[in-house]
């Protein structure tokens, strides 16, 4: 992560482009943001991670569909701010709320909310870190997280990060987006289905033909019926049945030309030592939809 000043309300927009190709198309995505400059110190990488987060806890929450809005805003505050869970001290902050219009949360589930790996979500659908790391990345920006919700109304989380003062407004546009779009054929292998869904938005969004798989096991059954040529081969290592690596092994001998990219949520440095060293083939995750579309482009270009 490399922290920088960075216009926030710019950096959102730029994001809400992006990640309006993650919603589906029951959810409307609705971004604001004021005309004052909105100046705070972090790594926009970090940025794109919690918009993720908290957009995928917001369709959890809304399985029939509804909005999120996203806002943003300057605000001073002349005094201590007693927020529905948190007091923030008084000073010049950065404001960006994520407001949606689904389920709620009661008292008890709120107080629990931010710890990690506590979900009301069942194992199919997420290890529930995603607001855990939310905590983590605004947190270590110096700011405070906020969350007021009613159950059947729907739910509004609000960050303050501290303003900081800048005379350059940082600039940047879609060119950035627009480079990392790609024609080819992926085959996509992850049994976790929220994470495969979202990959596989992210990567249709910006031109791919992504064809989806749960398992190893899924994908060899039907290799012989699979339109070759294929570019990519996207895989989680550690899943049920054939892992990422033996079916990488039999994928590339099938079909030698084809490049890999792993994917991995566990934290074994060695693990992820071995796989940087081998070749560029590989992302960590949680990872943003900038950072996977900087990945493939950089995997696919390998000579």
């Amino acid at each position: 992560a490399t922290p920088s000043v960075i216009d926030l309300a710019q950096a959102v927009e730029r994001s809400g482009k992006m990640l309006n190709r993650l919603m589906g198309d029951n959810i409307q995505l609705i971004v604001r943001g004021g005309d004052e400059k909105c100046f705070v110190y972090m790594d926009e990488g970090h940025m794109d991670q919690i918009l993720m987060n908290l957009l995928v806890n917001a369709s959890h929450a809304m399985p029939e569909g509804g909005s999120v809005s996203i806002n943003t805003t300057a605000v001073a505050l002349a005094e201590d701010f007693m927020g529905t869970r948190c007091s923030i001290p008084a000073g010049e902050y950065v404001v960006l709320s994520v407001a949606d219009t689904g389920v709620g949360m009661d008292v008890n589930v709120m107080g629990h909310i931010f710890e990690p790996f506590f979900t009301t979500r069942s194992s199919k659908k997420g290890t529930g870190l995603g607001l855990s790391t939310v905590y983590g990345i605004v947190t270590q920006a110096k700011g405070f997280i906020d969350v007021a919700s009613t159950v059947g109304e729907g739910t509004t989380f609000t960050i303050y990060l501290p303003q900081v003062n800048f005379s350059e407004q940082r600039t940047g546009s879609d060119s950035t987006i627009k480079a990392l779009d790609g024609h080819e054929t992926i085959l996509l292998v992850e049994d976790e289905e929220m994470v495969r869904g979202l990959t596989q938005r992210i990567l249709e969004g910006a031109g791919y033909r992504v064809l989806p798989f749960e398992s190893g096991n899924e994908l060899m059954a039907q290799w012989d019926s699979i339109e070759l040529p294929v570019h990519l081969l996207l895989t989680d290592i550690r899943m049920p049945g054939i892992d990422g690596e033996a079916l990488a092994n039999e994928i590339t001998t099938r079909s030698p030309g084809i490049r890999v990219l792993y994917v991995s949520g566990y934290s074994m440095p060695h693990l992820m030592e071995d796989f940087a060293k081998d070749s560029p083939g590989f992302l960590a995750k949680p990872f943003t939809a900038v950072s996977l579309l900087q990945k493939v482009r950089e995997v696919l270009a390998q000579v």
